[in-house]
């Protein structure tokens, strides 16, 4: 099942939540995205 996700903007144009998930190792990030390995 794949969720809609929307990012949204600072004003200096970071993506928060972005820029947490790739501080994330491989495995993490898939739990994060509710995906299996």
């Amino acid at each position: 099942m794949e969720w809609p996700v929307e990012y949204y903007k600072k004003e200096n144009s970071s993506i928060p939540v972005l820029d947490y998930l790739l501080t994330l190792d491989a495995k993490m990030r898939c739990k994060n995205a509710g995906k299996s390995l």
